[in-house]
């Protein structure tokens, strides 16, 4: 398929591997028996699953397309002894889905891995929501919801590899002036496009005036919107008002029925960062995942944009831009988080309200979303 797997790439499926893929055994397999492990991609196609277990022993990895039940859907693809594997020959068209066991069974009842990123040519910040763990020990199901940047320069090999994720609809909040500048999104055939636009009015025409800024070296005009910390008071603000825009609530709500409805789902912005990282953080905090891991989920965008950022840092060195002027609207910070979910309370009182009251989320769609998301 010609998919990109740059080291940078591999660093950022690393540095969020525990967070990504850890997984324990059921219920009713040896409650002694406990099994987390994470995957990573290589250049040449194969995969690393690497696991750590409560107790020495063979274990059995399989391999599917399907995330439900990998060792009733897939096959065998490895025995060991050891606590890694690698697996070759796998086909770059499907994601692929691993079950570590130690049953050798067509229903093992393993530890469900997978790596978080789907690796394509034309994005940088595209990842499964999967795989982490409530506060209920409960694990986000893999293969259901997708968050991801801009997909205007998606490629052919990316359609296809899309296509493997048998979504049902994209969800873009990007603004008009953003699709018409970065590009419609480029989707399989079957997959409904639905522009739910998200804009901050504070930063109605600011892009176009950085870029100019920017390409015409006017240091001048980027210190006056952007320097003596206004560059991250006006991010703090969009994230403040994405808890209280009209627009960005009935967004997320759309997005939360269609998970209700039993579709599956990928949501975007421009970057895959702010108004994606706040979509994120609203259902990981709804399946009852820790503040901590949401924050880290959050954050994540640093590293999977990491590559991207530093070319924008070149672009502007080359310019002679100062980079910290910029550096607010390129990287997450902790502080745009808080700041969202500060005005969630300071509206709403609390965050069950915020979804009862501002997205219109009862309870039988919460009860919904999350019978759909969990598993054991």
């Amino acid at each position: 398929m010609g998919i990109r797997r740059t080291p940078t790439r591999l660093a950022a499926v690393a540095a969020g591997a525990l967070l990504a893929t850890s997984a324990t055994m059921p219920a009713d397999a040896d409650p002694l028996e406990r099994i987390t492990g994470s995957v990573t991609s290589a250049p040449d196609g194969s995969y690393t699953i690497d696991w750590t277990s409560s107790r020495p022993g063979v274990s059995y990895v399989y391999a599917s397309p399907d995330p439900r039940d990998p060792s009733s859907s897939g096959h065998l693809v490895a025995t060991t002894t050891a606590t890694e594997a690698t697996v070759s020959g796998l086909a770059n068209s499907e994601r692929w889905y691993f079950e570590v066991s130690r049953q050798r069974s067509a229903h093992a009842r393993g530890a469900l891995l997978a790596e978080r990123e789907v690796v394509l040519d034309g994005t940088t910040n595209t990842r499964d929501i999967g795989g982490y763990r409530t506060e209920q020990n409960r694990l986000v199901r893999w293969g259901v919801v997708y968050r991801s940047d801009g997909m205007g320069h998606a490629s052919d090999p990316d359609i296809g590899r899309l296509a493997a994720l048998d979504l049902d609809a994209n969800v873009d909040f990007r603004s008009v002036p953003e699709t018409t500048s970065e590009g419609a999104n480029r989707l399989p055939d079957g997959v409904e496009p639905v522009h739910r636009p998200i804009l901050d009015p504070n930063l109605v025409g600011m892009g176009d005036a950085i870029r100019t800024a920017i390409y015409t070296g006017d240091q001048t005009a980027l210190q006056e919107m952007l320097g003596d910390g206004r560059g991250k008071a006006l991010m703090v603000s969009f994230f403040e008002q994405m808890a209280t825009l009209p627009e960005a609530k009935a967004a997320f709500s759309d997005v939360l029925h269609r998970i209700a409805a039993g579709e599956t789902v990928l949501f975007n912005c421009s970057g895959g960062k702010d108004r994606t990282g706040v979509m994120s953080s609203i259902i990981l905090a709804l399946l009852g995942v820790p503040e901590d891991t949401i924050m880290e989920d959050f954050l994540l965008s640093n590293t999977y944009r990491a590559a991207a950022n530093a070319r924008t840092y070149a672009t502007l060195d080359r310019f002679g831009i100062d980079r910290s002027l910029l550096q607010p609207m390129l990287e997450q910070s902790p502080e745009y988080l808080q700041a969202f979910h500060a005005a969630v309370e300071a509206e709403y009182g609390d965050f069950r309200s915020y979804l009862r009251d501002g997205l219109r989320i009862d309870q039988h769609t919460i009860a919904k979303i999350r019978q759909r998301l969990l598993t054991n």
